[in-house]
């Protein structure tokens, strides 16, 4: 009642701890024996003698320690282990990286769209999927009450009779399946993080040697590249930014008074809180509140122009692949004429023709403006297109000046690159310049251009706090001319925007790979030179996989899949992915590389992406491999239902294992449980050879089978 409730043991602020914890930690501790009451617990008198000796033993101990100079109680006296600045550091690292995961997710409490998405992935659910989720708790409801009528209060139904399940749909049911003719019979594999289990084990029944299985994906997608959902996997790109940031002395230095100013444009709009905006909530109005703020912020830093700098958004483009129809669902696209803005602001962002007819306001506003508007400073905005530049004209009160600028028209899509043609046409006026963006995208095109750019590149980023400007120039210097010319290769091929990472794979080791072996550097250098891929550089990549993985000696992903899976990593997530949805994965990363590398060129020559990891069904998809799953004679046995838990497995109708003449195993949905078909019909052993005759190849790979089957059996 008084508070004396805790024990301090030192000189030392917020240093008290527990009274049974203070007990446990001296005499506790001190009067234990090695291997406690071992070997005397059966005769009364000795446990009696050692309980009742607790205080004398541990009195004699701690003697004996500070006899010796090895008393604990003094080494740890004046230290906390919670106050030490190692462990402060390391609490404080690992909230950063709770922080980090849960802003990549999406906010439930912002979402404004009607559609359910998922935490975590951001799939939109289907309409069958949707219904089912809102409605489950009614339903269940409904199911409740009707049970507790039929067996409670009128036991029309038996009380302990089975129950039928709801079979609601969630997410799970929107899993990727492909289906495949085999032997005239439809076989349907569905991705699952348990398909490779079962997969492996009829591989071993079929007589499959394992490095062979293993050189398939095993599942409809490759999970090392990809979700269930068949969405691509991410990654925390701001790792790779943090990582090259720590690689120089002083990277962050203050704005260069006088640089130019070129900014991401949709980055800008997005980031704009509109409830706040200075007199009506207007499109008229947020197109002139837009232009004060760019004005007054080339007016505060003495820079005489600032480029403006948007995205455009295509119908067929690889940043849609993986997007689903959010905008025919969820928005409605707006003639915009001035009128109030809508009252879910980022729902109507969330469609690209929305995006486009708001920028095209933005010029139809911006060249009616009054010269005072600009005071001075010249203003370029690059939209669809082209690019005009707006300036003042000799009297404030006249209209300002548009003109087009025919070396900025671009065809480029997306404002990461583009904003490096302006920055290249900023440095013909300036020294210095000043590239304002959010994307570690941009950071990392920005560190591999220095060399090609004649001005000083600074990057601007951030918020609150965290808001910096790094010197670009002075990251290129500390990591090297071949690791900056890489960036662009590693950061395309370890996860962006378009492209997928590996699961667990984080660009941090990536950069160290990279960093400790420097003859790597030429392969991530040649992604996106051309958009052909070279027999090399896939070589040389496949061994950057291998490593990343913690094979060093290995060269070959199939054969690091194989060596991972009999270290007893069952699970494919956790392995590399197989050699053919690899090759697919290079073609997706150099197709970007090559995108990012041709910056400078206002009319970039770049293929369709169809046939570079990509194809056209419907819309663009990512064609994720090119073989099977995987072999023919273990995917006809891959559906195995075990539908037949009345029949004992004795009926071919409802046991597809007792149809294919193949025994039941511990995977299979009956579970072998009381199962009639133990051994199947057929003898896998062939009659005509008997063990002598039998190679010692064919003995290894039953070994290695045996061994696999372990491990689920």
């Amino acid at each position: 009642m008084e508070g004396e409730f805790t024990t301090q043991r030192s000189d030392k602020a917020f240093a008290q701890i527990a009274c049974d914890q203070t007990i446990e930690q001296t005499a506790n501790r001190d009067s234990k024996t090695k291997g406690g009451m071992t070997g005397f617990t059966t005769s009364k008198g000795t446990v009696n003698r050692w309980i009742w000796s607790h205080h004398a033993r541990g009195s004699i101990a701690r003697e004996c320690e500070v006899m010796a100079g090895k008393s604990r109680y003094e080494e740890h006296s004046s230290t906390r282990s919670d106050l030490l600045q190692s462990r402060m550091l390391r609490d404080k690292a690992d909230v950063d990286k709770i922080i980090a995961m849960t802003n990549s997710m999406i906010n439930p409490f912002e979402y404004d769209g009607e559609d359910l998405v998922h935490v975590t992935s951001g799939v939109v659910a289907t309409r069958e999927v949707q219904e089912d989720l809102n409605t489950a708790y009614e339903r269940g409801e409904t199911e409740f009450t009707t049970l507790c009528k039929e067996r409670l209060q009128t036991e029309t139904v038996d009380l302990f009779g089975s129950m039928k399940k709801l079979k609601l749909k969630t997410f799970t049911n929107m899993s990727k399946a492909v289906k495949k003719k085999i032997r005239g019979k439809d076989v349907s594999l569905k991705a699952d993080r348990n398909l490779l289990a079962r997969l492996v084990v009829i591989g071993q029944f079929r007589k499959i040697d394992l490095q062979e299985l293993m050189s398939y994906s095993l599942g409809p997608l490759p999970l090392p590249l990809a979700s269930v959902q068949g969405c691509l996997v991410k990654t925390n790109k701001a790792n790779l930014l943090h990582a090259l940031e720590s690689q120089a002395e002083k990277p962050v230095v203050d704005i260069p008074v006088g640089g130019m100013y070129v900014m991401d444009g949709m980055a800008m709009i997005q980031k704009l809180n509109i409830n706040k905006l200075t007199g009506e909530r207007t499109f008229l109005n947020l197109a002139h509140e837009i232009l004060k703020r760019l004005v007054k912020g080339a007016e505060g830093n003495k820079s005489s122009e600032i480029h403006f700098v948007t995205d455009t958004y295509r119908k067929v483009s690889i940043k849609n692949a993986e997007r689903e129809k959010r905008a025919a669902r969820g928005s409605q696209v707006m003639r915009i004429y001035g009128q109030s803005l809508p009252q879910q602001w980022k729902k109507f962002l969330s469609n690209g023709d929305n995006k486009e007819s708001l920028i095209e306001y933005l010029f139809e506003t911006w060249s009616k403006v009054k010269t005072a508007y600009l005071r001075g400073i010249t203003v370029f905005l690059a939209h669809g297109t082209k690019c005009h530049i707006f300036t003042g004209s000799s009297t404030p009160d006249q209209v300002v000046e548009v003109k087009e600028e025919p070396s900025l028209n671009s065809t480029h899509e997306e404002a990461d690159t583009r904003m490096f043609l302006h920055a290249a046409h900023a440095a013909h006026t300036s020294n210095d310049v000043i590239i304002v963006s959010p994307d570690t995208d941009v950071f990392i095109i920005g560190i591999a251009l220095v060399p090609q750019i004649s001005a000083h590149l600074y990057f601007h980023t951030g918020k609150g706090v965290n808001l910096r400007t790094i010197d670009l120039k002075a990251i290129y210097d500390s990591i090297g001319d071949d690791v900056s010319q890489a960036l662009i290769g590693l950061h395309c091929f370890t996860g962006c925007d378009s492209v997928s990472a590996f699961y667990g794979k984080g660009k941090k080791k990536a950069l160290n790979i990279i960093l400790k072996n420097p003859e790597l550097c030429g392969a991530l250098k040649d992604l996106g030179e051309r958009f052909d891929i070279h027999p090399d550089m896939m070589e040389a990549l496949e061994t950057f996989v291998c490593k990343l993985y913690g094979q060093h000696n290995i060269t070959t992903v199939n054969e690091a899949r194989y060596n991972m899976f009999r270290l007893a990593r069952t699970s494919e997530i956790t392995m590399p992915p197989n050699q053919d949805a690899l090759r697919q994965h290079i073609k997706r990363a150099n197709y970007q590389a090559g995108i990012y590398k041709r910056s400078l060129q206002p009319i970039p020559d770049i293929p369709d992406p169809d046939g570079y990891g990509w194809m056209m069904e419907e819309e663009l998809a990512i064609d994720w491999m090119t073989l099977p799953p995987a072999p023919d004679s273990v995917m006809e046995l891959a559906n195995c239902t075990g539908s037949c838990k009345k029949t004992r497995c004795s009926n071919e109708t409802t046991c597809t294992c007792l149809h294919n003449n193949i025994p039941c195993t511990d995977l299979c949905k009956c579970g072998r449980n009381d199962c009639s078909n133990i051994t199947g019909h057929v003898d896998f052993d062939d009659k005509n050879d008997d063990k002598d005759s039998r190679s010692k190849d064919e003995e290894d790979s039953d070994a290695e089978e045996d061994e696999i089957t372990a491990l689920f059996v």
